[in-house]
């Protein structure tokens, strides 16, 4: 039986369009490149200042009393919480800064519920909105 010729290849292997350094510090410059508001999440005006005076994530932390506006878990170590959007800002500078749009919620929930109800409506704020008060009522956490 004759032997079938072997064809080459005529695509080479597709290179990654993106490709995020190695290193730590390379990674966070990357990420603070591309990834939208995350200047805003380190500056002054968010974060606080060295003297001890707050920025608004402090501002929103003390509105809700250092309580997680989800499970009702109250906090003194301020590591533990989160101003959490309520919806999503995507970069949008209107956004990031409306108070109104911001709630603490324990890191247990952000990384859980919050995520989650983010992830489901991706793209619908209004639904966003309602399912996160919802959650904020004890209701039913969609999975």
């Amino acid at each position: 039986m004759a032997r079938l010729p072997t064809l080459k290849p005529r695509l080479s292997a597709p290179l990654p369009k993106l490709q995020a350094p190695k290193d730590e510090a390379g990674r966070s410059r990357f990420r603070d490149a591309n990834t939208p508001g995350r200047a805003m999440m380190r500056s002054r005006k968010w974060r606080g200042d060295d003297a001890g005076v707050g920025g608004l994530r402090w501002h929103i932390l003390k509105r809700d009393l250092f309580t997680c506006r989800i499970c009702g878990a109250v906090h003194a170590d301020t590591r533990m919480l989160e101003a959490d959007h309520i919806v999503p800002h995507k970069g949008d500078p209107r956004l990031f800064w409306d108070k109104d749009n911001l709630w603490c919620v324990c890191g247990d929930c952000h990384r859980t519920v919050c995520q989650r109800i983010e992830a489901r409506h991706a793209g619908y704020p209004d639904l966003i909105r309602e399912a996160k008060a919802q959650a904020a009522k004890g209701g039913p956490i969609p999975g």
